[in-house]
């Protein structure tokens, strides 16, 4: 049998190990684990070529200060060069200038090897005298690699422009070919993607030139190496590796080799080798420990938690902080029932004393509580969007939404069924479907019961433009979509400030360790196996002698 289209290639190999994550958005208890990792990567691999590259969304929200601290602990890492995330731009920062506002007064102290080359910015040339933001060549050990970033365009960022993927496609391209007139030698590239695995994959079929690419913004967990996964054949019929490390919960090890040519080899005994970890198998690093109270400072204790919150993903799942939060709102509230966005919860807790920081780190954004009246079918439909979201387990969006007053059910194919409301006392009052996925009835279909719901502004403006809804909840005011007031019955504060005050007045000022009701998401279980290997691949790519 005739390997062929440069399948896989011997002799003259450069390995070269590579440290990855993305989508840790801000979390610092999740950067003080990863700091040992790194640490670890490092003393495993000092006699090699190694590279530590992140696929972007490392910081969340407008906090500036914890911003800084994210940064300052990049730096600590000695992190090689990282995609921009769409997190980045959060609360409308202008991130490119934050950057570059801080490289002006401390380019030495902090993380600033940001690179993104599918944007557009009225500060496009200052910032390319600055180096910041630039496609690169990074060398080690002799060995050259060509660094591109790009970010998702699914969003508006404040004085910039992301191109979409059609546009993105040209400007890696373009990149590429830039670095190749500076350099003709130069023949490995690699991309830090925050475009999603979809986009990712689009982009290993049809761009030429492209050997790895680091990938973020799905929160796609890839352990190993997998054809038509995360393994393709580019245009140019040369390998092309993705690899993605889901989220602040894990990272990521690839090691690889190239032939001569800059190609990556998959011959037997030289197949790259990419494995997923836990962050949770490794330790806090009293160094970040340090930083976090040198630049954050001390912060109060509001409550004692007997066991650990921590998820595998939060977004497939009932979230124990998400139980607590909707319990805090229903009670602030006193309405029907709470519904909220599985991911406002960005961040684990460990067992043991809990601070003001602890919750701000697991809840990032100041999401403002409202009530509105809604009809069953309503409710069905926003729900069945969760539901449903998780039939793609690479990228739920939105996945499960978090409750309080109601109870569902997820079966095996993830449909939506057997969802009703309880009272306080976990008593089941009204039904909305029926075990069979139905919605049920209405008595008097002319005029619909409604029930008064809890949810943030956020689950609002980001959720109902894709349902078809019995009210005009939103509208647009210029690009934005905002909610329409005349249908909010009324506004509270902050739903991580309602937390604050539930845990204190409930737990803390009554001297009570922090207790949870749990139980409101029953999810019925598929057995489902796949498998892969690298013949499968090959076989497309060989003919008998």
């Amino acid at each position: 049998m005739k390997i062929q289209n440069n399948i896989s290639f011997a002799g003259d190999q450069q390995r070269l190990n590579i440290f990855y994550f993305s989508d840790y958005h801000g979390d610092v208890p999740a950067y003080k684990e990863l700091k040992t990792a790194s640490d670890e990567f490092d003393s495993n691999h000092k006699d090699t070529q190694n590279l530590k590259l992140t696929g972007g969304d490392l910081v969340v929200g407008e906090d500036s200060k914890k911003r800084l601290l994210v940064y300052r602990l990049l730096k600590l890492m000695n992190i090689d060069a990282s995609a921009v995330g769409n997190h980045e731009w959060d609360k409308d920062t202008n991130f490119y200038q934050e950057v570059s506002n801080l490289y002006k007064k401390a380019p030495n102290l902090l993380f600033n090897k940001f690179i993104c080359g599918n944007t557009e910015t009225p500060k496009k040339n200052e910032y390319k005298e600055q180096g910041l933001f630039q496609s690169k060549v990074i060398v080690k050990n002799g060995e050259k690699y060509g660094i591109i970033g790009a970010v998702t365009g699914d969003y508006k960022f404040n004085d910039c422009n992301a191109h979409d993927i059609n546009g993105t496609k040209q400007d890696i391209t373009v990149e590429i070919q830039e670095l190749k007139k500076k350099d003709p030698s130069l023949n490995k590239f690699i991309l830090l993607s925050h475009l999603g695995i979809d986009a990712d994959r689009a982009v290993a079929k049809t761009v030429p030139d492209i050997d790895i690419i680091v990938g973020g913004h799905s929160h796609t967990l890839i352990n190993g190496v997998e054809p038509d996964k995360n393994l393709f054949i580019s245009s140019k019929n040369e390998p092309v590796l993705i690899i993605q490390a889901g989220n602040e919960r894990y990272f990521g090890e690839l090691g690889v080799e190239f032939d001569k040519e800059g190609r990556i080899d998959l011959s037997k005994g030289h197949e790259p080798i990419n494995t997923t970890k836990s962050i949770f198998d490794y330790k806090e690093n009293k160094e970040v420990k340090d930083n976090e109270e040198k630049i954050l400072g001390p912060s109060s204790a509001i409550g004692v938690l007997n066991e650990p919150i921590r998820m595998e993903n939060p977004l497939k799942g009932e979230n124990p902080l998400g139980d607590m939060d909707a319990d805090a709102i229903w009670n602030e509230t006193k309405s029907d029932f709470v519904i909220l966005n599985a991911g406002s919860f960005r961040a684990s807790l460990s067992a043991g004393k809990i601070t003001k920081r602890d919750l701000e780190y697991c809840m990032p954004f100041l999401n403002k509580v409202i009530t509105i009246k809604c009809t069953g079918k309503d409710i069905a439909n926003l729900l069945t969007l969760g539901s449903e979201s998780t039939k793609h387990p690479e990228q739920p969006d939105p996945g499960l939404f978090q409750i309080a007053g109601i109870k569902y059910t997820i079966s095996a194919d993830k449909k939506l069924t057997d969802v009703y409301t309880v009272d306080k006392n976990g008593n089941k009052s009204s039904q909305i479907v029926d075990s069979q996925g139905n919605i049920v009835p209405e008595k008097n279909p002319d005029s619909p019961k409604e029930y008064t719901v809890a949810m943030t502004d956020h689950v609002i403006t980001r959720f109902f433009p894709k349902l078809e809804m019995s009210r005009d909840y939103i509208k647009k005011d210029g690009y934005k979509i905002v909610i329409n007031k005349e249908h909010i019955i009324k506004e509270y504060g902050a739903d991580r400030d309602i937390l604050e005050d539930y845990m204190k007045h409930n737990f803390t000022d009554k001297n009570r360790p922090i207790e949870i009701n749990k139980g409101r998401i029953t999810i019925e279980n598929s057995d489902k196996a796949a498998s892969y290997s690298f013949v499968s691949l090959i076989h497309k790519h060989v003919k008998p002698d």
